[in-house]
């Protein structure tokens, strides 16, 4: 996954860890 310095790719990422910590795998 690159999003180098965009925005919404840091901002996809975000939510990418926030759902794997919701569903307990982080």
């Amino acid at each position: 996954m690159t999003g180098g310095e965009n925005p919404s790719g840091i901002v996809a990422k975000k939510i990418v860890i926030e759902y794997f910590k919701a569903q307990g795998l982080l």
